[in-house]
């Protein structure tokens, strides 16, 4: 905390919640309106639900009041005004669940930055902003006392907000730590790829994945020799790398599951080429069938292919998918700490 604040005296007390005096060392003529008091005035009709009522109340308590300068005067109203339109439109369309509408950081009061200003200020995001420290002590006591039982105020009316909003951040690390661990794994070249199309304003990991020059290893059951459903100990099975030129895969909300489809070439020692397509159904399934041309004895060599995911053996998750995680949890975080 900047020296400065701890040498303003009267200054913090009366502006800074965390040096606020208490009710009790305040003349008896001033207490109703010390914001710990006011506030607690307010817990019947919050309980209640009554927030117009509340924010129309304080207004006329503004209008009212005799030590407040006309300029501060009408700043106040006018920051009230567009509180008490905020919050007629939240409630009209369900309110407190989102907070769409309500700026409920609005009476927050700037504290002094460094050491070189004893400058208390209000409205700082929502100008004009008012500089509180030049004011006399009576004016300054009457706007700081209602910005701060506005914003206790304004806090309430959020929590459910909040509450809500700090379940979806959870939620939302719950997702991408699955995107890491049970998704397909992206190579650097496919990180760029999918990196993209990524909506940087999401706090989200994508729900599409595309596939990009893909290598896999994977198991090649070849059936040429099958006849029926009781010849299948006579598949023969051999080791094989893939490729997935080209895929596509869709993930769940909760992003521990995807599926989708890619195409895939085969290369095996002692074999032609195949080429085919890949079943993707989460990390257990990834099936699929190649062809391959006629070879000497005039077999094709159709094949069954399992494939198992060659990146995830020695995969860590990527920083890239670390920066994705941490830029939209650490926007989300940033949303709910300024109160949107």
């Amino acid at each position: 905390m900047p020296a400065s604040v701890w040498a303003q005296g009267e200054v913090a007390q009366t502006c800074d919640v965390q040096f606020l005096i208490a009710p009790d060392k305040v003349a008896e003529t001033l207490r109703p309106s010390h914001p710990d008091v006011a506030y607690g005035r307010m817990s019947e009709r919050m309980a209640r639900n009554e927030w117009v009522f509340l924010v129309d109340s304080v207004r006329r308590s503004v209008l009212a009041d005799p030590l407040l300068g006309a300029a501060e005067r009408q700043q106040l109203l006018t920051q009230l005004g567009a509180t008490y339109s905020e919050i007629v439109k939240e409630e009209a369309a369900g309110g407190r669940s989102t907070l769409q509408a309500v700026k409920t950081a609005r009476f927050g009061i700037a504290r002094p930055v460094g050491n070189d200003t004893n400058e208390y200020t209000l409205f700082l995001r929502f100008p004009p902003a008012l500089n509180v420290s030049p004011l006399d002590a009576e004016s300054r006591r009457a706007v700081c006392w209602t910005a701060l039982a506005m914003g206790r105020l304004l806090s309430a009316y959020a929590a459910p907000a909040r509450a809500s909003a700090t379940d979806a951040l959870k939620a939302a690390v719950t997702r991408w730590d699955n995107y890491g661990s049970k998704g397909y794994s992206q190579y650097p070249w496919e990180l760029a790829l999918n990196s993209r199309g990524y909506d940087a304003r999401s706090f989200d990991p994508p729900r599409t994945q595309k596939i990009l020059l893909h290598p896999a290893l994977g198991l090649e059951l070849v059936g040429s020799r099958v006849k029926s459903l009781d010849d299948l100990t006579n598949l023969q099975t051999t080791d094989v790398v893939t490729l997935e030129p080209v895929g596509y895969l869709v993930y769940n909300a909760s992003r521990s599951f995807y599926w989708g489809a890619s195409a895939i070439v085969t290369l095996a020692d002692q074999r032609r080429i195949g080429a085919g397509a890949m079943l993707h159904l989460g990390q257990s399934v990834k099936a699929g069938y190649a062809w391959r041309k006629k070879d000497d004895s005039g077999s094709r060599g159709q094949s069954f292919i399992i494939s198992a995911d060659l990146y995830q053996f020695f995969k860590d998750t990527p920083q890239k998918l670390k920066d994705w995680k941490s830029k939209a949890l650490s926007q989300g975080i940033t949303a709910l700490a300024q109160g949107r």
